[in-house]
């Protein structure tokens, strides 16, 4: 099984638990800055400004804009 989440926090500090509760490994990206005012959408694997933003991206990258893997 393959699970993808975008969560954001608060700005109020404290702790974060992760625990894993299935037997496979998993991944975890964890980044924190400065709060982000600007509006954002997350669809994976894109986080942009809006829907439209996203569409392009994908749009963009199902046409080779951003290149192409050979596979042998």
């Amino acid at each position: 099984m393959r699970c993808r989440f975008f969560k954001s926090f608060d700005d109020k500090g404290g702790e974060i638990d992760f625990v894993n509760h299935i037997d496979t490994e998993i991944e975890l990206f964890l980044f924190g800055g400065e709060k982000y005012t600007e509006p954002y959408v997350a669809h994976v694997p894109y986080v942009m400004n809006t829907t439209v933003e996203i569409r392009e991206a994908h749009n963009d990258y199902m046409s080779g804009k951003y290149g192409k893997v050979k596979h042998s």
